[in-house]
């Protein structure tokens, strides 16, 4: 026959351990929260100090260890820092492989947000001195870290300062799309480019003067390189006719000639017309290409016209 004690104890116990299944705090400013429980089961949230379970037992300590082997080393100290708000001595510009890494992290660990900021110095600072760098690596990054005005000059600066064609990479991110739009701005672009020339000649005449004039034209393209048209960038075509030669000419004497005067300043008047095309290369949205690619309602950030130039 069991004692009154004994069934009093026996009362006042819990039925099962779930009944025990609260949140609870044990250090308020833990930074671990243990969900405790068995599978299927509402788990237990219990806030606990890793510092302070690492001095108790060896097994804590191992547990909080967390290995990150195939992680970039570089890339995950950035992030650490920028996180822990510790950028004093963060550097101001970084190499190209290296941005695209720190993507690679960044979206792997959701934390593009928190980047955002230095991921624009970074990118910004690159795209002043686009020539010689792997623009297409950019475009992934500012693609990957979703910020729309580094991709859309991204790939404005791929266009007017790259000599190839845009490289395909990561195509398993990025959209087919993105490579097609780039190329055929490109092609468009050069073609934009050589007929500047013709436009700068359009008024010349059948007169001494303007064959003259167009014979020493022709000249000084190819002592500058170039003519006869290559493949290159607007870019370097643009900077190849700044370092040409002046153009000597000699006025037109026939009074209804139509070329009369038309012939002076030939290398300005193609610098303005190299400006003009230069200028007026445009940039690929981002949010138009997500929004072809993933669904969705991706609202434009960047206000453009229907043929990809800003308006805002």
């Amino acid at each position: 026959m069991t004692s009154p004690a004994r069934e009093r104890v026996k009362k006042e116990q819990p039925e099962s351990l779930d009944a025990m299944a609260t949140d609870t705090i044990i250090a308020k400013s833990g930074d671990v929260l243990f969900l405790l429980g068995k599978e299927g089961q509402v788990a237990t949230k219990v806030r606990v100090s890793s510092m302070t379970l690492s001095l108790a037992s060896p097994v804590f300590e191992a547990l909080f260890k967390v290995p990150l082997l195939d992680d970039d080393m570089q890339s995950m100290l950035l992030i650490c820092k920028i996180a822990h708000l510790q950028t004093a001595g963060l550097p101001d510009k970084v190499s190209v492989d290296d941005l695209a890494n720190f993507a690679i992290l960044c979206d792997k660990y959701q934390c593009k947000e928190a980047v955002q900021a230095w991921s624009q110095v970074w990118i910004t600072k690159m795209l002043k001195a686009p020539s010689g760098i792997h623009l297409e690596k950019v475009v992934f990054a500012s693609y990957v870290l979703d910020l729309p005005e580094e991709f859309y000059q991204a790939t404005v600066a791929l266009t007017r300062d790259q000599s190839a064609d845009a490289t395909i990479i990561a195509i398993d991110v990025l959209p087919a799309e993105i490579f097609n739009k780039l190329r055929a701005s490109k092609r468009q672009t050069e073609q934009q480019g050589h007929v500047a020339f013709s436009e700068v000649t359009r008024s010349f005449g059948g007169c001494d003067s303007s064959r003259n004039a167009l014979g020493l034209f022709v000249v000084s393209l190819r002592n500058a390189g170039i003519w006869p048209f290559k493949h290159q960038s607007i870019s370097h075509l643009k900077t190849q006719v700044a370092s040409m030669s002046e153009v000597p000419t000699t006025d037109c004497s026939a009074p209804y000639c139509p070329c009369r005067s038309r012939f002076r300043n030939l290398k300005g008047n193609l610098i303005a017309e190299m400006n003009t095309v230069y200028n007026s290369v445009n940039g690929i949205c981002l949010d138009c290409i997500k929004r072809k690619a993933v669904g969705g309602s991706h609202v434009c950030r960047i206000t453009h016209d229907a043929t990809g130039r800003k308006t805002a």
